[in-house]
């Protein structure tokens, strides 16, 4: 894509073609940095959520269906790259095992 300028009175000027052009440049390019970012925000949650579920099954203890629902959330949103980042489920942290 190149932008190439008219001089107006020896001043470089966008035409308004160039100027709508680069404005439309300019809103794509922010919504794939906001893509992006969102789809990082979720792999970051997800990650962050296995060391929960992992306590969970290290205890004896199924996994409960809102963080169940929650990872579902994160995974649709890394997989097609839109939705809203839901909320952290409540969590209370299983019973240790005796001996831990």
């Amino acid at each position: 894509m190149q932008f190439f300028k008219a001089t107006v009175n020896g001043n470089s000027q966008m035409t308004e073609e160039e100027s709508n052009e680069h404005m439309g440049f300019q809103q794509e390019m922010s919504q794939i940095v906001a893509r992006a970012t969102l789809i990082q925000s979720a792999r970051n949650l997800l990650i962050k959520s296995d060391i929960i579920i992992i306590r969970f099954f290290e205890r004896g203890f199924s996994v409960p269906k809102s963080w169940v629902d929650y990872r579902a959330s994160l995974r649709s949103i890394i997989t097609n790259g839109d939705g809203e980042i839901p909320e952290i489920p409540d969590y209370t942290e299983p019973p240790a095992q005796e001996g831990e």
